[in-house]
């Protein structure tokens, strides 16, 4: 039976994204002014693991993924756990992010209602804000910095330093302040039950994707032949390398694909986190861009093929990378994956 508009009760996915029911705080890139802030107790961390995939345009983007091996408890990997995360079975690394409940200074003089804002951070920044209570002594003794009466604020500022690809965070110490009444009475964010897993299903079908998993998802064979990819893969002279990180990466090695190392395509830009660094790829790849190509191999420039030896193809998707099956282009339209 029809129903009336104001009775329908449609599902919204976005509903789904635990970030979606936080209010992050937002420290602008290359402003010149710190953004200050007090750091309240109670911490909660969690990990991911970071896929390339390749987007519909043809870029590729760095996708995180769910750890699921990853325990709070331990600030890491729980061992027993590995069998349950596809990423770990892989080898692939895991980032810690750790998220805060603080209070910024700045939206608290403004008078706006929700001044208590998340923060996530990388474990550098938060070393570094660990070691800030040597800085603040209460008759001698080194004090947290999230004390509630001898506690400090602390003044943040994101720049590009030192000439690094992603922009880091500077801390400073700011002044002593006892928090208030009314700041300790605050609604805090519980983590804890904020932020939730994705459905491993997806995560799978994330890698199935982006080819570091077959269709079934088990883990790529190495000597699997992608003859299959392409019709006209027979036609064309067999790939040998892509560059990754200045090393070699033999197209022959299917476990994780050559596309997943490559740095020579457009990535969005994901250290969120703030330390000014790449989230760095999974240790199966780094061992192939290390160990299985030659550096000769790495360091010769193509020579061009005949005009009229080039691939059909060749025309339509320029880049500056060797393809997976022509050795023109990597990653190849025809034979990657699209990914939504």
């Amino acid at each position: 039976m029809a129903k009336s508009l104001d009775t329908v009760k449609p599902r919204s996915f976005d509903n789904d994204k635990w970030i979606d029911k936080v209010t992050f705080l937002n420290i602008k890139n290359g402003a010149t002014d710190f953004t200050v802030i007090r750091v309240l107790e109670g911490v909660f961390s969690y990990g991911v693991h970071w896929v390339k995939v390749k987007k519909k345009d043809g870029t590729i983007a760095n996708v995180p993924l769910d750890c699921y091996a990853y325990d709070v408890d331990l600030d890491d990997v729980d061992p027993d756990k590995v069998s349950e995360c596809p990423c770990c079975q892989l080898g692939m690394k895991v980032q810690v992010k750790y998220l805060f409940n603080v209070i910024d200074r700045k939206a608290q003089k403004r008078k706006e209602s929700q001044y208590i804002k998340a923060l996530e951070l990388s474990p550098t920044i938060v070393n570094k804000m660990i070691t800030l209570r040597n800085l603040n002594l209460v008759d001698g003794v080194p004090t947290s910095v999230a004390n509630a009466e001898y506690g400090i604020d602390l003044h943040l500022m994101k720049s590009h330093a030192g000439g690094k690809q992603y922009p880091e965070i500077d801390i400073q110490r700011g002044d002593r302040t006892p928090l208030t009444k009314e700041e300790r009475n605050e609604e805090l964010f519980e983590f804890e039950e904020i932020v939730k897993k994705q459905d491993v299903a997806n995560a799978r079908r994330t890698l199935i994707r982006g080819g570091y998993l077959n269709q079934d998802g088990t883990p790529r064979d190495p000597d699997a032949d992608d003859s299959e990819d392409s019709d006209d893969s027979a036609d064309m002279p067999p790939a040998k390398s892509v560059k990754a990180g200045g090393g070699g990466v033999s197209t022959g090695v299917a476990q994780l694909p050559p596309r997943a190392a490559s740095k020579a395509v457009e990535v969005e830009d994901d250290d969120t986190d703030g330390d000014g660094e790449e989230p760095e790829l999974p240790k199966a790849v780094a061992a192939v861009a290390k160990s299985s190509e030659p550096a000769a191999v790495a360091s010769t420039k193509k020579t061009a093929l005949p005009k009229a030896e080039k691939p059909d193809c060749y025309t339509q998707f320029r880049g500056d990378m060797t393809c997976l099956k022509c050795d023109w282009r990597e990653p190849c339209l025809v034979v990657s994956p699209d990914v939504d």
